[in-house]
């Protein structure tokens, strides 16, 4: 849940995706901003990092990395 304050700077946030001059913000409107950037980067580096752990995990999978066969000749049965 949000508080407040990270309400009010995705409230910010928003103003300036529709057109607000960032020269409008005071100092403290700019700080909570660069947290609140900070903050959506480390979200994103997260799902980034579980995104392709997921997609290695298939790929793995797919190329028939983890099967218990390893080394041994496919003869095109299971």
């Amino acid at each position: 849940m949000q508080t407040a304050k990270e309400k009010g700077m995705e409230n910010i946030h928003n103003q300036l995706a529709w057109g607000k001059s960032i020269q409008e913000l005071d100092a403290r409107e700019t700080k909570g901003l660069l947290k609140l950037f900070e903050a959506k980067q480390t979200k994103l580096n997260e799902r980034k990092t579980k995104l392709n752990e997921h997609v290695d995990e298939n790929v793995l999978n797919q190329t028939g990395a983890n099967d218990s066969n390893d080394g041994e000749e496919n003869d095109g049965n299971p």
